[in-house]
């Protein structure tokens, strides 16, 4: 649906809301230096169906976090790609909106569940519009590297 290679500078801020448990926001622009995603029309000969180009974008992050676990953590992430491939007449607007909960199960390992949604808004110059949204949900195990 979506890939990207970016520098990502952001801010990281901490709030605490107890003695170990804090709020913890980033706020990134992102310079996508090179981002791919579908195009609606376009088959070339050797079977490419996406568009390429630079971009921008922005990411929003907040969590509870624990510890080293975010229990609850809400994700915005955009980004704005310009078509350098042919066709390069193509611009494409692209979103991604989750909420996600994790529970430590042992000190070293948790288990977490994520739900959102991927939009896209893709503008084509010689041919309709698309918009296009996908629901995503995740089931995910982590564990942890800790110092002994």
């Amino acid at each position: 649906m979506f890939g990207t290679t970016q520098l990502y500078p952001h801010l990281l801020s901490r709030f605490p809301i107890g003695e170990k448990t804090n709020i913890v926001t980033q706020f990134g622009v992102n310079a996508i230096l090179m981002g791919a995603t579908p195009n609606d029309y376009y088959v070339d000969v050797e079977g490419r169906v996406y568009d390429f180009g630079p971009g921008v974008g922005t990411r929003i992050i907040a969590a509870i976090q624990n510890g080293i676990w975010s229990y609850v953590s809400l994700y915005y992430y955009g980004a704005w790609l310009w078509t350098q491939s042919q066709p390069s007449d193509s611009k494409h607007h692209i979103h991604f909106l989750f909420l996600e909960a994790q529970y430590p199960l042992t000190p070293y390992f948790s288990a977490g569940f994520s739900a959102g949604v991927y939009w896209r808004n893709s503008y084509y110059e010689n041919f309709p519009d698309v918009n296009k949204n996908h629901p995503l949900v995740k089931v995910f195990f982590r564990t942890a590297l800790l110092d002994l």
